[in-house]
């Protein structure tokens, strides 16, 4: 068979018995193609509709879209209005913010210049007074009529401004004129005594200046004492609000001690606010401090001893200067005034030196000097020289031993040797230690180890600080932290032993006798304290003997301790010569001006 005759291989061709029926085959294959050629007609038919609503859907989403986009475009501008009124609210707090510092720098301006024209006024009225031949009285102590005032008629003198908790500025103090009436009757009292001729004309820069000029009079030339002045920091007699007020507004004034922003503003505040808290410590150690007590005690028992023992510059009579507690360095200068001291010797009651206890006493010191100078008046021409520290003097040491030694012997034998010692003192800021390069922690360590090496290292000590205030680094461990620590090794007993204080005061009788022994009670230590030195007779020995040697060596006297002249090295001359190197970190003039002066060198 041919391939032309087999209709399987023509597509055209329907397959069944196409040569039986030929007019059937064809017609079936005409609908066929006629069905195909619908069937893609509706294909695209179809696939035209698709497009068709796929258009329409993008449009409605473009619709969609332009609607969004509608409303973003609203939100945008409402967002726009807000944050304009925002940056208007900011922009006008901003600008309240800065007319309320601008006010208060304005405030703060007219205060310091009001402060600065009212320290002018006074210093040109005192500097018109100084023209005045008359009269003039100027003392700064307060209302305490003295035996020759109630004799003569002399008015009281003035109240301190600074002794007065609400007047805080040490500046402003100055003196006042006595009326003609009151100096005439003062005059004509004295000439009715037989102690000035009434036709004599006196003109007096101070009341001092006329107890001197009556006394000699009186006394025939009565040879005048020399002046042991001894300072401390002092503290309030008495615990009522207005003392210790008085006390901690002096305390928080003292940019020596302290340094504040804004401090003359501030320290009143801070002070009032600490009142209530210092008051009840106070009360609940007696009503007081007893340091002015113990303060008198030593030197009435010391200038006993001292007269014996260098009759040269003999009688020697004691004036307490206190810091920020009455009698101030002023009141003890009239007091010294008043009595005719020619020659003082300025002796420091901390044993180790610090730019924040001693210093700022001689600082102060040096103050009032050079206000008197100023002044014309005849303190002001004192002859001073200063035992400023004597941390290693052989006696003191033995008069700590001695009072270590009668507490270790309320110990069994067995167990005294075993008992810690805290070698406890006031801590100080880092900042004064590390930063401004301050003694006082070597000078306290020197002590420690003389004690110790007399105690023959017989017990464990460590050298701890107590009385930190707020939250800065001051020097540690802590005093309290030890017993702590110490509790948590398993002590049972501990030592105390106030190192850098020569007399009880609120930091014995309160902090150590009272917090830190309840603090031991808790965590399970017997605490003992060695006493104070107070009136310990070897202590007494080491004031006199200090203050002896010190004058021999200043006047050119022959020293009657030779044999521990060669092992006091603290008073071979108007200063000690630590005394004359300033700390590598000081910033205070006055420092520098003070040790030149007490030195007698010129400042470097």
């Amino acid at each position: 068979m041919s391939a032309q005759n087999d209709s399987r291989y023509d597509p055209y061709i329907p397959s069944g018995n196409a040569s039986s029926d030929p007019s059937g085959g064809g017609a079936n294959f005409s609908n066929s193609k006629t069905a195909r050629i619908h069937s893609e007609i509706d294909n695209t038919i179809s696939i035209m509709r698709d497009n068709i609503n796929k258009v329409n859907e993008r449009g409605e989403n473009l619709n969609s879209l332009q609607d969004k986009t509608d409303n973003l475009a609203v939100s945008a501008q409402g967002f726009r209005r807000g944050a304009n009124r925002v940056r208007k609210q900011m922009w006008w707090k901003d600008m309240k913010m800065r007319i309320i510092i601008g006010i208060g720098i304005v405030i703060l301006l007219c205060v310091i210049i009001t402060d600065y024209a009212i320290w002018q006024l006074r210093a040109s009225l005192e500097a018109l007074e100084a023209e005045i031949p008359t009269h003039r009285f100027r003392s700064r102590r307060p209302i305490v009529p003295s035996s020759s005032q109630s004799t003569l008629g002399i008015p009281p003198r003035r109240i301190d401004p600074r002794s007065t908790f609400a007047q805080h500025h040490p500046r402003f103090t100055r003196g006042s004129m006595l009326s003609s009436a009151s100096r005439t009757g003062m005059l004509a009292t004295a000439g009715r005594a037989g102690l000035v001729d009434a036709s004599t004309s006196f003109k007096l820069a101070r009341p001092a200046s006329l107890h001197r000029s009556l006394a000699s009079h009186a006394t025939k030339a009565a040879k005048p004492p020399t002046g042991i002045l001894l300072m401390n920091m002092g503290g309030p007699s008495t615990s009522t609000t207005e003392e210790v007020g008085d006390f901690l507004s002096r305390l928080f004034h003292d940019r020596e001690l302290i340094q504040l922003p804004f401090q003359s503003r501030l320290a009143p505040l801070i002070a009032r606010r600490r009142t209530p808290k210092i008051v009840d410590q106070y009360n609940k150690i007696g009503g007081g401090s007893p340091i002015l007590r113990w303060t008198r005690t030593q030197g009435k028992a010391m200038t006993e001893l001292l007269d014996q023992l260098h009759p040269e510059t003999a009688p020697h009579k004691v004036y307490v200067a206190f810091r920020y507690a009455r009698p101030l360095t002023e009141e003890a200068l009239d007091e010294m005034a008043e009595d005719g001291v020619t020659r003082a010797v300025g002796f420091t009651q901390y044993p180790q030196y610090s730019c924040s206890t001693t210093g700022s006493n001689l600082n102060e010191l040096y103050r009032e000097i050079q206000r008197r100078k100023e002044r014309g008046a005849p303190e002001g021409d004192i002859s001073w020289s200063l035992i400023d520290r004597w941390p290693t003097h052989p006696l003191l040491v033995e008069a700590f031993t001695n009072r270590i030694q009668a507490v270790l012997d309320t110990y069994p034998e067995d167990k005294r040797h075993k008992v810690p010692i805290m070698f406890s003192a006031h801590s100080l800021p880092m900042q004064i230690v590390s930063g401004r390069g301050d003694p006082y922690p070597a000078e306290v360590a020197a002590t420690v180890a003389a004690v110790m090496t007399r105690l023959k290292w017989s017990n464990p000590y460590r050298v701890t600080w107590q009385s930190q205030v707020g939250p800065a680094a001051w020097l540690g461990p802590q005093t309290s932290d030890t017993i702590k620590g110490w509790a948590k090794q398993g002590h049972k007993d501990a030592i105390v032993v106030p190192i850098a204080f020569t007399s009880d005061h609120i930091e014995t009788l309160y902090e150590i006798d009272i917090e830190l022994q309840e603090e031991a009670e808790e965590h399970g230590i017997t605490l003992k304290r060695a006493e104070s030195l107070n009136d310990e007779p070897t202590f007494i020995r080491a004031m006199a003997e200090i203050c002896a040697s010190h004058l021999s060596n200043v006047e050119g006297t022959p020293n009657r301790n030779n044999d521990r002249r060669g092992e006091d090295v603290w008073t071979q001359g108007y200063t000690s010569k630590q005394m004359l190197l300033r700390c590598p970190g000081c910033v205070n003039a006055v420092c520098g001006e003070q040790k030149a002066f007490f030195g007698r060198t010129p400042q470097p």
